[in-house]
């Protein structure tokens, strides 16, 4: 479960518990952000009280870094972007599910290992996973596709975001006979 546009992170633990219900033999991930993770956490309770345990990955980097970087791009007022880091790992283990964080990405095979046991023990888990606040690639302007933008235009961003070995969606259908519907 993951909502990948702004206003869609109040359905991911919701979502992993319908998941959950539905397909109960299933493995079922909720990957969300720490700005829509607190807005449903309660349900973390649920999951325990039904017992339908769900693995919840939550990235931190404590901003509202979608709105944040919306902003930058149109140099607005970054007012109400930035919050108190808080330790979601603690919070889910006292409404009863298993707490992991992750602060190094040294440590994230070894932690996710744990997780995993844990959620095939029956816990439902929160994997706190402590992240930088560096912009990731703004992926609504991708601008790879050299069928929809000049050379210079790739090549700056390219540049700008270490972008060099992305590879534009269409390569990928064109690979598999499909044909790109963005002309």
């Amino acid at each position: 479960m993951s909502g990948a546009t702004a206003g869609t992170g109040r359905r991911g633990l919701p979502g992993g518990i319908g998941a959950k219900n539905t397909y109960p033999d299933r493995q079922v991930w909720n990957i969300i952000g720490d700005g829509a993770f607190p807005m449903t956490y309660p349900d973390v309770v649920t999951n325990v009280h039904h017992k339908l345990p769900v693995i919840n990955v939550v990235f931190t980097n404590p901003e509202y870094a979608f709105i944040k970087n919306k902003y930058e791009n149109t140099n607005k007022n970054l007012f109400g972007t930035d919050f108190t880091d808080v330790d979601y790992a603690q919070i889910s283990e006292a409404q009863g599910a298993k707490g992991f964080t992750v602060s190094r990405i040294e440590d994230i095979d070894r932690v996710m290992q744990e997780a995993v046991a844990a959620n095939k023990a029956g816990h439902t888990v929160a994997v706190d996973c402590k992240i930088t606040t560096d912009r990731p690639i703004p992926v609504e302007t991708l601008k790879l596709n050299p069928k929809l933008f000049s050379e210079s235009e790739v090549s700056v961003y390219r540049e700008k975001y270490e972008a060099q070995y992305l590879v534009p969606l269409r390569e990928f259908l064109e690979a598999e006979g499909l044909e790109s519907h963005i002309k």
